[in-house]
């Protein structure tokens, strides 16, 4: 039975790349270091509420942070005040821990 040298080169070139990967992640778990796990999640709703930096959308509690981004609909930045009760907005944010960290925020209609 004959293999041709194509599929040779093909299957040394994934046991290369499996090799590189594994040799890669393991040395990131000696130098103990973080593998970085982006998790976000969106909601859209009214905003029912807002305190300080504290935020009430749909009876979910978030809390802004000074990273956290306020846009309108084309993308231009705001500042902080521009948020309103009544306002529809879409929040996306980091759903690990109690209140919510807010990553982003769109506003998609004005409020009252």
């Amino acid at each position: 039975m004959k293999t041709s040298r194509l599929k040779l080169t093909g299957s040394g070139l994934m046991l290369a790349a499996g090799l590189l990967f594994t040799s890669w992640s393991s040395q990131a778990l000696a130098e103990d270091a973080l593998i970085p796990l982006v998790m976000e999640q969106s909601v859209t709703g009214v905003i029912d509420e807002r305190e300080g930096d504290q935020l009430l959308v749909d009876d979910m509690g978030f809390v802004l942070q000074p990273e956290s981004r306020i846009l309108n609909r084309n993308g231009r930045e705001l500042k902080a005040f521009h948020l309103t009760p009544g306002q529809e907005v879409e929040v996306r944010f980091d759903p690990r821990g109690e209140p919510k960290q807010v990553i982003e925020i769109t506003l998609l209609r004005r409020g009252r």
